[in-house]
């Protein structure tokens, strides 16, 4: 399979596991189980309406999927694809983006977190996104 359309089929598997991840973050949410997390876009605009900020958020958000599924599709080796490669995939995509490399670079807080059950909550969230996302490209592979 070409990089070009690994690209693709990682890019849409990426929005559809931010889809099925944000489906489950509404659970907890409405649950008590976590609070909404800080969205990336929020803060760079200070003076814009809620429904602004929630466009630019939704759009950082989604974003973000679809770039961590592009990586996950043309960088990450064939024997790790798959629901429980997809899944720890998931998990790092959280630890390593929202605890590490987005903090050192001012673009977000370091994102922990409250509390073990919330920890365990966010956790599984991003393992059903690593999880969706490991379906949508193996099954197209």
């Amino acid at each position: 399979m070409s990089v070009v359309l690994r690209s693709v089929l990682g890019v849409v598997g990426g929005l559809a596991a931010t889809g099925a991840m944000d489906a489950v973050a509404a659970r907890a949410e409405r649950a008590g189980l976590v609070q909404p997390p800080r969205r990336l876009g929020a803060e760079s605009l200070p003076g814009a309406s809620d429904a602004t900020r929630e466009v630019v958020d939704g759009a950082v958000h989604y974003g973000y999927g679809a770039v961590a599924g592009l990586a996950y599709a043309v960088l990450v080796p064939k024997p790790l694809k798959g629901v429980l490669g997809g899944a720890a995939f998931g998990i790092a995509v959280w630890r390593l983006g929202y605890a590490d490399w987005l903090p050192r670079l001012e673009l977000a807080t370091p994102s922990e977190p409250r509390g073990r059950v919330a920890s365990i909550v966010t956790g599984a969230q991003h393992a059903v996104y690593g999880a969706v996302l490991g379906i949508v490209v193996g099954r197209w592979r």
